[in-house]
């Protein structure tokens, strides 16, 4: 037992590092870029969208060369190893780029940007597959992703702490937040390298066959034709293509609608820490549970809260309202805790079948692909709130019309309430269709 608590720390132990550092760079990298650099958000915003294309191309291919490199006991691990001090000083020289000519710093921030997601990735796909081969079993492995869930969310609470550290320090002008933002980067990265490297301490199941070697273009071909994972990969795109407004919104709901627009980091913080909270209740009754049948549960329920919370629009107190925002903060987190526990175990089961029927080594192209599916749903989410945002005629800064305040309230609420009960239906139709994985 005390043997099997190591491992499963040691596998978990990353995700808050990794988590964190994406999670700063995705609240905080926009605003130091334009407020503190001084880039054209026009330009930083093309340049991030470079960076987010590049990742969805590369999560297939690493996942390919990273299950290529699954036959040596070490191959998982030497990818995460050997990408960590890369991305840490990459992170490092995005928060504090030397001193240089606009044109030298927009090359500079494209390569480290480009070179971070690589990075990310690098390490990101080969660490969700270790997870799969470190154990085996349904209940085995809700402990281990619960764990990397919880690690995950708490990583989370620390970013949000370190932007309000960087908003504080943007009260002593660009020269102070520069200075600031420059030294915590510095701790970050070498704190980042030193909690990866717990992953020397991870052992893989014993007796694992070796992989029969196959192709990328066959690889591809197989996921696509497995009805499993084109199910699996179908609910991912539908939940996420909402559920990536929550986190955008939430900051326009407070400043605009409710009016406290300082509450915003605590009504998300409230989310989290439910999240965190609640993963040892998931793992703990997951032996009871049918992953797909608590997976379609929680959506459904998180659908329904999201919905409800667009009644925040008639209330006219702005504390009632924030009370009622991180009412259903709390209960979503605890409904999405469970979603976000228990799906990577309906993936594994899968993979699990994939590789008895075939052979072959897959796990991690599998997580790619899985991710590349969140990817392309966050960039049609962004798309759909820009768009909407227009039609509602927005206007930042100022008192915002009814329709306008109905339409921000409609992209929080409607957009991922209805997001998530289509991918409960999926799912549930999918258990229907083919009851046991």
């Amino acid at each position: 037992m005390h043997q099997r608590v190591i491992q499963t720390g040691a596998y978990a132990l990353p995700a808050l590092a990794l988590i964190y550092v994406q999670t700063l760079l995705g609240l905080y990298g926009l605003k130091f870029a334009t407020d503190v650099l001084l880039i054209s958000p026009a330009i930083i915003g093309v340049i991030l969208a470079i960076g987010r294309i590049w990742d969805g191309i590369a999560d297939p291919i690493i996942g390919y060369l990273s299950d290529r490199s699954a036959s040596n006991s070490t191959g998982r691990k030497a990818w995460i190893l050997w990408s960590t001090v890369p991305t840490a000083v990459f992170f490092y020289v995005l928060f504090s780029p030397p001193a240089l000519q606009e044109s030298s710093l927009l090359i500079l921030v494209t390569l480290c940007v480009i070179g971070f997601s690589t990075g990310l990735t690098a390490i990101t796909v080969p660490h969700l597959a270790l997870g799969v081969e470190i154990e085996k079993g349904s209940a085995e492995r809700v402990r281990v992703f619960g764990s990397r869930h919880g690690f995950a969310m708490f990583g989370s609470l620390l970013a949000i702490a370190t932007m309000g550290v960087f908003i504080s320090a943007e009260e002593g002008g660009r020269v102070s937040t520069r200075q600031t933002v420059s030294e915590i980067a510095l701790y970050v990265s070498v704190i980042f390298v030193v909690l990866l490297s717990a992953t020397y301490a991870v052992k893989e199941l014993p007796s694992r066959p070796t992989p029969k070697s196959i192709d990328f273009k066959t690889l591809v071909i197989a996921i696509i034709k497995n009805s499993d994972a084109r199910w699996f990969y179908s609910t991912i795109m539908v939940e996420f293509l909402g559920a990536g407004a929550v986190g955008i919104m939430m900051i326009y709901v407070m400043q605009y609608v409710v009016g406290l627009p300082n509450l915003a980091p605590l009504v998300i913080g409230a989310y989290l820490i439910a999240q965190i909270a609640s993963v040892p209740i998931w793992v703990k009754f997951s032996p009871r549970l049918d992953a797909r049948s608590a997976w379609s549960n929680a959506l459904l329920i998180s659908g329904l809260l999201y919905i409800a919370s667009f009644t925040v629009l008639f209330i006219q107190s702005g504390t009632t309202q924030a009370i009622v925002l991180a009412i259903c903060a709390i209960t979503t987190g605890i409904a999405n805790s469970c979603a976000s526990t228990l799906s990577p175990v309906a993936l594994g089961a899968i993979i699990d079948t994939e590789t008895a029927q075939n052979g072959t080594d897959k796990q991690a192209t599998f997580f790619a692909f899985r991710s590349l599916s969140h990817k392309l749903a966050s960039a049609v989410t962004v798309v759909i709130i820009g768009i909407g945002l227009g039609l509602t005629s927005f206007e930042p800064n100022v008192e915002q019309s009814q329709m306008s305040k109905a339409g921000i309230m409609a992209l929080f609420s409607l957009l991922p309430g209805m997001s998530m009960l289509l991918a409960s239906c999926v799912v549930h139709i999918w258990r229907k269709r083919k009851p046991s994985l």
